[in-house]
């Protein structure tokens, strides 16, 4: 092996142990996100609006009353779940956060598959493109 040979393989290995570390320290964060965010029963969401592609926390699944990971969840899947009476109310509050580029919060019911309801308190914000479009949301329910 020649020494620029054996400098790569040092530094390949190095790179795999830095990366394997990271990875380690990455999963022990994730974690202890989830296990705070079942404590104190709350939840993140990320809304990618021109996709439709909507991301739940393990969290925000167990507040819905569903398995963790059961559901492929989009805007108009979370909108039935949204109480009948508070469909319009949520709307609204999206329409008028992303029209005026202000923060989104709504306080609002759900029914879950059994037939009860619980009440959640939404809050947000989106992101931007340089043109002002609205190309994300990101928040919390609890």
């Amino acid at each position: 092996m020649t020494l620029l040979e054996g400098l790569l393989l040092g530094a390949l290995l190095g790179g795999m142990l830095l990366t394997w570390r990271m990875r380690r320290k990455l999963l022990k964060l994730l974690n202890r996100l989830n296990r705070a965010q079942k404590e104190a029963h709350i939840g993140n969401w990320e809304w990618e609006i021109t996709t439709n592609a909507l991301w739940w926390s393990d969290e925000i699944y167990r507040i819905f009353g569903l398995d963790v990971g059961d559901q492929n969840p989009t805007y108009e899947r979370f909108l039935s779940f949204v109480h009948p009476h508070d469909v319009q109310k949520v709307q609204d509050a999206v329409a008028h956060a992303l029209e005026n580029q202000t923060h989104y919060e709504v306080v609002h019911r759900i029914v879950l598959f059994d037939g009860s309801e619980r009440w959640v308190r939404e809050s947000g914000n989106a992101l931007y493109d340089k043109h002002a479009k609205p190309l994300k949301m990101q928040g919390t329910v609890q």
